[in-house]
């Protein structure tokens, strides 16, 4: 073998045996260095045992579901022109007016629920901003003035409308109230819904609910009144709009205090049924109150007994569309507005600010208490409780899977109680109201939690005056039957 063979042969076996020695001692240095290996990636953990939606809060066993909406809406109602109940004069031309208006809300909602050996655990938060103008941003500053005209500006306010907790059957805070409830909120003229399923700003106070076999439940709550008794007599002296002498008084009920409320519920693919009663008391309160009269001087009890009972049916019909659905709802009460729920079931027509954007003429703002009698200065000597009744109707209807409609009819009556005159000095005051109107929309849901609704409503309404003055007669007693229509234009999205 010659030299340079042999050499070429050993040349080989060092350089792979080098390479092995390097191999080797990398693999030590590799050991050495830090490792660059990523971390276990961390991953929000759903909770469905909610529902959609809900995600566990991490380092915790507390699910957390954030949601909310946006809505847009544009409004226009034709105006009317505003007859003084003293001469006849006209004393506002709204039709010349601008009835137009805009609002755009936006709402977040925070539900936390954790599970515990009692039942769930709840904390609800929802929060309401509001931006609007126009029509949509005002209401009338005094009697027979339709605010309906340009205003400068917009109004902004952020509103509280759901603070609550609830564990083992007990509510605490600002709630939704069982009264109610299986009403659905399907129009738009006139609030969220034909009738109240509770309170637009929720409303204080403590229940507890109960569940039974076959779908029915019960429950009992103890309300603020400010928030359940909503129509007072103390906006714009509405009970007295022919004002007589100096003394332009009218009676308010406290918003201090609580009412008792009771509900018992049946739900289940059929439909549900319900039947609602609330029992409280209105205080007397004389605003502005003369020197010579204090309100325990008042004839008769300075608080009376007020209630009211409320029954809501719901039938489902899913063999004329799947969702289909008809609703009748009916309540009677006596000195407690807010929980007959005509002020929502016949629209806001018969607020005190929607009467002055939209119908004009006499307000016909519903009252609790209402003045019966005055002394010879005008002065409230006694007073009583206005009776209410309303009912409604709502059929709600698809056309499509992504088109549907709600149609609805209502009738509210108020009857104010007698108001006797005193010699020469009238107590000159609303007597019984009527009211009816109709609504009906189409809303288009492109995708899920997206609505662009269209809708129409009408509505009329017919009051009496109690001792009417010889002007007020005179003039051809003006603007006690109002009607007027209103439409709206809706975007809203829900998530």
């Amino acid at each position: 073998m010659s030299v340079g063979l042999q050499n070429a042969r050993y040349g080989r076996t060092y350089l792979l045996a080098s390479v092995a020695a390097l191999a080797t001692v990398g693999t030590g240095f590799a050991a050495d260095l830090p490792s660059h290996k990523a971390a276990p990636a961390s991953y929000v953990k759903i909770c469905d045992a909610y529902g959609a939606g809900f995600f566990t809060i991490p380092g915790s066993d507390t699910c957390l579901k954030v949601g909310g909406f946006v809505r847009f809406e544009a409004q226009y109602t034709p105006g009317q022109a505003i007859r003084n109940v003293g001469n006849g004069a006209i004393s506002q031309v709204s039709s010349a007016q601008d009835s137009t208006g805009m609002e755009t809300r936006g709402s977040i909602a925070l539900d936390a629920r954790t599970p515990t050996e009692w039942g769930t655990a709840r904390t609800y938060l929802r929060m309401r901003i509001l931006n609007a103008a126009g029509v949509r941003s005002t209401s009338g500053p005094a009697n027979f003035d339709l605010s309906t005209g340009p205003t400068s500006g917009s109004k902004t306010g952020n509103t509280l409308e759901r603070a609550y907790i609830s564990w083992a059957g007990f509510t605490f805070g600002l709630m939704n109230g069982e009264y109610a409830a299986l009403w659905p909120s399907g129009s738009y003229v006139g609030g969220s819904a034909d009738f109240t399923s509770g309170w637009t700003n929720g409303i204080k106070g403590i229940s507890y609910k109960k569940s039974f076999a076959g779908g029915w439940t019960a429950a009992v709550e103890i309300h603020s009144r400010s928030d359940g008794n909503v129509q007072n007599a103390s906006s714009g002296n509405p009970l007295l709009p022919v004002p007589y002498g100096a003394n332009d008084t009218n009676l308010d009920s406290l918003k201090t205090g609580y009412n008792l409320t009771g509900d018992i519920r049946n739900e289940g693919p059929w439909g549900g049924i319900e039947l609602s009663a609330m029992v409280g008391n209105n205080s007397v309160s004389a605003s502005p109150l003369p020197s010579a009269i204090t309100t325990s001087k008042l004839k008769g009890s300075d608080t009376q007994t007020s209630w009211a009972v409320n029954s809501t049916l719901q039938v489902n019909l899913p063999m004329l569309a799947k969702g289909d659905a008809f609703f009748f709802n009916m309540a009677y009460g006596v000195g407690a507005d807010g929980y007959v729920g005509a002020v929502d079931s016949v629209s806001t027509l018969v607020t005190d600010s929607g009467n002055r954007r939209v119908l004009g003429g006499v307000l016909i703002h519903p009252s609790n208490l209402s003045v019966t009698s005055v002394d010879a200065a005008g002065n409230p000597l006694t007073y009583g409780q206005e009776r209410e009744f309303q009912a409604t109707a709502l059929l709600t209807h698809f056309w499509a899977p992504q088109w549907r409609s709600h149609f609805s009819v209502a009738y509210a009556k108020y009857s104010t109680p007698t108001a006797a005159g005193n010699g020469g000095i009238l107590n000159t005051q609303l007597g019984d109201v009527t009211v009816w109107a109709t609504k009906g929309n189409l809303i288009f849901s492109p995708v899920k939690d997206l609505d662009i609704g269209v809708e129409v409503g009408y509505g009329r309404d017919k009051a009496t005056i109690q001792n009417p003055t010889a002007a007020f007669l005179a003039a051809g007693s003006p603007g006690l039957s109002n009607g007027n229509w209103i439409s709206k234009l809706r975007v809203q999205r829900t998530f």
